[in-house]
């Protein structure tokens, strides 16, 4: 499937690249590992090569689904280091349901990633709150873990921006202690849950944190000029050409492209600031915020297409980018007020 999504549910809009199934509601725990693709598990296998005479990969092990046939190519989810300890999806997403209250129909949006390296849940919080006065913010939980090593056990929030489903990186204060938790795959399950449970006790504080800093940034002015010169520190053009790329080469060609996207990321963004959605909106309209909400909305709605769309926007490059527009533009305002 495209923007490398292998089974997935949504619940309400349907996502850009028009992939999934769509529910009517919120969905339950076991429902929600069902209508996303969810209910399997992975094995271990030892890795030979396939030479005549075989020789084991001794430092690595292959992850498999069992759901698979041998021989199926989407089999091998994963080629990961001996230490690496798999956690099945059920046993992932039953710590995350408990951190939800066991059993209570929250999930909004699940699935996997390419064969399934990479599986997600994300559950509705119930907490919603409004920048300005109609511009509605609903916090998510969300939870992701891999069977491929490139990504921890993760556990957090995430903010969407009601009028556009635009995904915020949540205002930190103290680091990403706060807001997200990630363990590397050396823990068992049991060692999970703990560490889970003791995160989500303090992780409620981001949210109220995440409000007065988006209220900042909503009460301030910013001209085109202020917003052209955050827009150019936050993606900065490369280095001038050195002279030892000679016209015409691989790697000049590779520079003029990236030069070209950054260009067209720039005007794509200061045109979303006025024209974007929810650009109408007082709390966006000419503010720290609203320039902060068309960088999010670049991010999920025209980089994504390029880029993997809900793995990019949401625990890849993308969501990083994000974060640094959030301090960025978080510094400035507090310095404009």
């Amino acid at each position: 499937m495209a923007a490398n999504i292998g089974e997935m549910f949504y619940v309400g809009e349907t996502p850009w690249h028009g992939l999934g199934r769509q529910m009517k509601s919120l969905l339950t725990l076991k429902e929600a590992l069902k209508a996303g693709g969810l209910n399997w598990e992975v094995e271990e296998c030892d890795l030979m090569t396939s030479e005549d005479i075989p020789a084991p990969a001794i430092h690595r092990k292959a992850l498999v689904r069992t759901d698979r046939p041998k021989g199926d190519y989407r089999r091998v989810v994963g080629v990961v280091h001996r230490d690496f300890i798999p956690i099945q999806n059920r046993d992932g997403a039953r710590i995350f349901d408990r951190l939800l209250g066991s059993g209570a129909s929250v999930y909004s949006t699940g699935g996997y990633l390419g064969c399934g390296e990479v599986v997600w849940l994300q559950a509705h919080l119930n907490r919603p709150f409004a920048i300005g006065k109609d511009d509605l913010i609903e916090p998510y939980a969300l939870w992701v873990n891999s069977h491929d090593g490139t990504r921890a056990f993760t556990i957090g929030l995430t903010l969407v921006r009601v009028v556009c489903q635009n995904t915020l990186a949540l205002a930190l204060e103290q680091g990403t202690r706060h807001t997200m938790l990630r363990l590397a795959h050396r823990y068992d399950k049991y060692a999970l849950a703990d560490a889970s449970e003791e995160f989500w006790q303090r992780v409620h504080h981001g949210l109220i944190y995440a409000r007065t800093c988006y209220d900042l940034m909503a009460g301030v002015k910013l001209s085109d000029r202020d917003a052209q010169a955050l827009v150019e520190q936050l993606l900065p053009m490369p280095k001038t050409k050195n002279e030892v790329f000679g016209a015409g080469s691989q790697q000049s060609k590779a520079l003029d492209s990236r030069i070209q996207k950054i260009e067209l990321a720039r005007k794509t963004i200061l045109k979303l600031r006025h024209a974007g959605r929810g650009t109408d909106l007082p709390s966006a309209r000419e503010t720290y915020w609203g320039l902060l909400c068309a960088i999010t909305e670049y991010v999920d709605h025209f980089d994504a297409l390029d880029r993997g769309g809900f793995a990019h926007g949401v625990i890849g490059a993308g969501m990083h980018l994000k974060q640094r527009a959030q301090r960025l533009l978080q510094d400035a305002a507090a310095k404009a007020a």
